[in-house]
């Protein structure tokens, strides 16, 4: 067996689950002190399926309008990678949206977000505009808060119009009741929880208890 250590993986895709022919968004993005984040594009089609022109746009988290748009052209079994600032130099957290612009080929998009300290990461998937349409309610699997851990939460809201998020928490110590938590989400806006735990006891949520 090979030697090594992955800071990040994550699973393959069946080709129908591919996302084509889009769009898709790739959100929770950052680039600050702490991380980094890179957007991958791939042509998934065969030889016959020819070149496949895909148009990312990054919309920063403040909820104003698009900022910068970059055009990548990929041959059969072709892929690019971008970090954030190759998108938008300057940028600090957002989201990027990906298009067809020419060709009929299927094409997956993914996003990364890497520790600058010890290049640990998290694995963004592309949600189509489709899916996010008609999503009314996630389902997270796991919270916690250690005294090395915590959950953050992100919330991007890709539409024209505000949004508020019900948070829902069920804590082991309160035996099948929930903290809540509201968080408005301004139109094209995204929201960074950062300590998701830390966030419900800063509000007053009932049954949170102090750290520890």
């Amino acid at each position: 067996s090979p030697v090594g250590a992955a800071g990040l993986s994550y699973a393959g895709v069946r080709i129908e689950d591919l996302p084509s022919p889009g769009p898709v968004f790739l959100g929770g993005l950052r680039d600050d002190a702490h991380d980094r984040s890179n957007v991958a594009v791939q042509h998934a089609g065969v030889t016959d399926d020819g070149p496949l022109t895909l148009r990312l746009t990054y919309y920063p988290g403040d909820g104003s309008a698009a900022t910068a748009t970059t055009d990548r052209t990929l041959t059969p079994g072709g892929w690019a990678q971008l970090s954030l600032t190759d998108l938008a130099p300057g940028a600090t957290q957002g989201y990027v949206k990906v298009d067809r612009v020419s060709g009929r080929a299927p094409f997956y998009a993914y996003g990364v977000v890497n520790d600058n300290v010890n290049s640990d990461g998290s694995f963004v998937a592309p949600v189509t505009d489709a899916t996010a349409a008609v999503q009314t309610a996630l389902l997270l699997p796991v919270a916690v808060e250690t005294s090395a851990y915590t959950t953050e939460v992100v919330l991007t809201n890709t539409t024209a119009s505000a949004k508020t998020v019900s948070l829902a928490y069920y804590p082991s110590a309160l035996f099948g009741a929930a903290a809540t938590l509201s968080v408005p989400v301004g139109a094209g806006a995204q929201v960074i929880v950062p300590d998701f735990v830390k966030a419900l006891r800063d509000a007053g949520a009932p049954g949170i208890r102090p750290k520890g």
